[in-house]
C-alpha cells in the first residue's frame, strides 16, 4: 500500500502505483485518498505562495525592469551601430576622394617629370649635334649631361628618345676617340690640347682608365726600345764592324735611350 507521503514524494513511481490501484478492490477509498492528497498539495502551494508573495513580486518587478533595460540597451546599440555606419560613410567617402586625387596628382607629377626629362634630353642632343667637333670641352660636358639624364630618368623606351640614342652614341664615340688621340699624341708644345683632352676625359669619367692604359702603353714602348737598343748581339756587331766611330755612336745612342725617355 502506498502511503500519503509516498504519493507526494519526488521519487513517486507512477507505474508501480497504477499496478497497485488496478488491483485494489476498494477504488473509491483510493480516489478519496488521492483527492485528499491533491487538496493537501494545493494547500501547501497556496501556503508557499502566500509566504513568498512579496519576494516573488519583487523578483517579477526586477525581471520586468531588467527586460526594459535590456530593450533600452538593445535600442541604444542599434542606434550606435547606425551612427557608426553613417560616420564611417561620412569619413570613407572623403578619404576615397582624397586618395584618388592624391594618386592622380602623383601620376600627373610623374608624367610632368618625364616630359621635362624628354624636353631636356631633346635640347641636350640638339646642342650636342650642333656643337663643332673642335670644341671638345663643351661637347664632353653636354655628353656627360645626356648620360646622367639617361641614368637618372626613366625615359628609355620612348620613341622620341630612342630615335636620338644613335646620335648620342656616335657623338660619344667621336668625342672619346678624339680626346684620347689628343692626349696620346700631345707633347709639351701642345699644352692646350693636352689640357683639353684631360678635361674632356675627366668630365666623362674616363681619365683614370685612359691614363692607366696610356701609361701601360708607354711603359711597354720604353721596354721594347730598351731591349732593341741594348741588345748585346747588336752592340757586338756594331763594335766589330764600326770600330771607334761605331763605339762612339753606340755610347751616344745609349745616352739617348737612357736619358731622353
Amino acid at each position: 500500500m502506498f502511503a500519503d507521503s509516498a504519493l507526494m514524494s519526488p521519487d513517486f513511481d507512477e507505474e508501480a502505483y497504477l499496478r497497485y490501484a488496478l488491483h485494489d478492490p476498494n477504488c473509491q477509498a483510493e480516489q478519496a485518498r488521492l483527492a485528499s492528497c491533491v487538496k493537501a498539495v494545493r494547500e501547501e502551494v497556496h501556503k508557499i505562495l502566500s509566504e513568498n508573495a512579496e519576494d516573488m513580486l519583487q523578483q517579477v518587478t526586477a525581471a520586468c525592469r531588467a527586460q526594459r533595460d535590456v530593450a533600452a540597451v538593445r535600442q541604444a546599440t542599434f542606434s550606435l551601430m547606425g551612427s557608426t555606419n553613417r560616420l564611417r560613410h561620412t569619413i570613407q567617402e572623403p578619404y576615397r576622394v582624397i586618395s584618388a586625387n592624391i594618386t592622380k596628382l602623383g601620376n600627373m607629377n610623374a608624367a610632368i617629370n618625364i616630359l621635362r626629362s624628354i624636353l631636356k634630353f631633346i635640347g641636350l642632343t640638339t646642342r650636342l649635334k650642333s656643337q663643332p667637333s673642335q670644341d671638345l670641352a663643351r661637347a664632353s660636358r653636354t655628353l656627360r649631361e645626356v648620360e646622367e639624364l639617361l641614368q637618372t630618368s626613366n625615359i628609355k623606351g620612348i620613341e622620341v628618345v630612342d630615335n636620338r640614342i644613335d646620335t648620342v652614341e656616335r657623338a660619344a664615340v667621336t668625342i672619346r676617340t678624339k680626346a684620347q688621340e689628343m692626349l696620346r699624341h700631345g707633347d709639351a708644345q701642345d699644352a692646350s690640347g693636352v689640357a683639353i683632352s684631360l678635361q674632356c676625359l675627366f668630365t666623362l669619367g674616363l681619365l683614370p682608365r685612359v691614363l692607366g692604359s696610356l701609361m701601360t702603353e708607354q711603359k711597354r714602348e720604353v721596354i721594347r726600345s730598351l731591349m732593341r737598343d741594348l741588345d748585346p748581339q747588336t752592340i757586338v756587331d756594331e763594335v766589330n764592324h764600326g770600330g771607334s766611330s761605331a763605339t762612339n755612336d753606340m755610347n751616344l745612342r745609349m745616352r739617348e735611350v737612357l736619358f731622353s725617355r
